[in-house]
This record gives structure tokens, C-alpha cells and sequence, in this order.
């Protein structure tokens, strides 16, 4: 099945994610603005984000308490954070509320469940990453060699397709399980 919009993208998706299209319909609607194309494409990886979130088993250890938020974040200045703003925040994810934040510190990093680096983010990858092994953080990113850097998904786009590869070590190693329905989905898998 093939997800096609007004973006020169086209996102490629296995029938087995059929619930991640129709999850990508909340913030389709969303924003209205001057470059619909750019806008459309945040907004998707968005939802992308949104749902990998709910194919992911957090430790307990992750949150400090049971009313803790589940945060998302955005590290720098990345066009994601305005569509994640107007997408998922308030909305819920594992029983918990989403908070959505931007983010430009290591410290600040760390308090966040899921870590979005955009390619604006490239030279600070080499010291984050391997700061975030151990701290429960699904990081995801979109520059070529994402998780062969140490990242846990990276988007890749390949006929202009938007596709996402996993390291599934990487996630072992921060304490996360990923479904095997999103192992099933994703390009390639790195155990």
C-alpha cells in the first residue's frame, strides 16, 4: 500500500501498517501554511513518530512516576517539532499524556522517550548517541548512516519513498523492545 500526497514523497507501506495510514490522517489536517509539500512531509514523520512510540516497550525505570508525561523531542532547530507540536502533543501514548519539546542539551535529551535528529543534526550525533546507549531514549533520525552511527531508527528515502531501518542492538542496549510488527515493516533490521 502506497501513501501519496502533495509531497514529492511517496511513503511506502507495507498492509501490515495499515493502522499507521490511518494514523497519519490527525495531522494531515492540521496546518495550513505556505509550503504545503515541506509541511506535509514533517507532519508525516510526525505520525511516523507517533506510532513507532506505540510499537515500543519503555522499562519501567524510564519514567519516574506513573503520571509522568511521555515526552517526544525534537533536537535543534528541526522543522518536526512545529507538526509534532500540532500533531501529537496531549494526545496519549502508553497510557500517558505527550508532552512535545525541543531540545539542545545532552541533560535535556536524556528526559525524553523519543529523540527526533533531523539532518541539521549531523555533527552532534558522535556525542550524543553513545551518551543516550543507556538511557531508555528511542532516538530516530533521518541522515544516511543513522543506525549504522548508533542511532535506533533512521528514515531513508529510496525512490522517493520514505522507508526507516532499525538497529535492533542498539535498542537492546537502551533497554527497548520493538514489536515485531514493526521489526516486519521496517527496510532492514541490524540485530
Amino acid at each position: 500500500m502506497i501513501f501519496t500526497g502533495h509531497s514529492r514523497l511517496s511513503f511506502a507501506l507495507p498492509s501490515a501498517v495499515s493502522l499507521m495510514i490511518l494514523l497519519v490522517g490527525f495531522v494531515l489536517g492540521g496546518a495550513r501554511a505556505a509550503k504545503p509539500q515541506a509541511i506535509q512531509e514533517q507532519q508525516i514523520k510526525a505520525a511516523f513518530l507517533y506510532n513507532f512510540a506505540k510499537f515500543v516497550e519503555w522499562p519501567p525505570q524510564a519514567f519516574a512516576a506513573a503520571s509522568d508525561p511521555f515526552v517526544v523531542c525534537a533536537y535543534g532547530k528541526n522543522p518536526v517539532f512545529d507538526a509534532l507540536k500540532q500533531g501529537v502533543e496531549d494526545k496519549t501514548v502508553q497510557n500517558r499524556t505527550i508532552s512535545v519539546k525541543a531540545v539542545t542539551t545532552l541533560s535535556d535529551v536524556k528526559a525524553c522517550q523519543v529523540l527526533y535528529f533531523d539532518q541539521s543534526a549531523t555533527e552532534h550525533l558522535s556525542e550524543m548517541l553513545p551518551a543516550l546507549q543507556k538511557a531508555h531514549v528511542l532516538t530516530v533520525g533521518e541522515t544516511k548512516s543513522f543506525t549504522k552511527e548508533g542511532g535506533i531508527i533512521g528514515f531513508v528515502v529510496e525512490s522517493s519513498q520514505l522507508r526507516f531501518t532499525i538497529n535492533n542492538a542498539e535498542a537492546g542496549k537502551s533497554g527497548l523492545s520493538i514489536s515485531s510488527k514493526l521489526l516486519s515493516l521496517a527496510k532492514e533490521v541490524k540485530d
